[in-house]
């Protein structure tokens, strides 16, 4: 007898979301998604393809003090950059989301 395990792996989307003159991009990563400029600092992520539950995002910035990811949901996450004296900056932020695609997977 064989005993047969399904093992089903998780999505992950990454990439860097840029600024330039005010306006939010995910340029050179396209399966990470589309943006939208909420003001200074403060960008909602709509992933390309939705997860089945809301995804583990994390949000870091090489040049900035801290990103605060808000909320996220199936189908997009929001983030908020701000300096280390509290005030919201357009740096660049670096995302990772970790999720599944599956009913099954908990």
């Amino acid at each position: 007898r064989a005993l047969k395990a399904v093992q089903l792996r998780p999505r992950i989307v990454a990439g860097v979301l840029t600024n330039t003159a005010g306006a939010w991009s995910t340029t050179n990563y396209p399966d990470l998604g589309t943006t939208t400029d909420n003001g200074t600092g403060d960008v909602t992520l709509t992933f390309s393809k939705a997860f089945h539950r809301a995804p583990v995002v994390l949000a870091s910035s090489t040049v900035i003090g801290s990103v605060a990811v808000t909320s996220s949901s199936t189908t997009a996450c929001r983030l908020v950059a701000a300096t280390h004296a509290g005030t919201a900056t357009d740096a660049s932020i670096h995302v990772l989301a970790l999720g599944f695609d599956y009913v099954d997977q908990q």
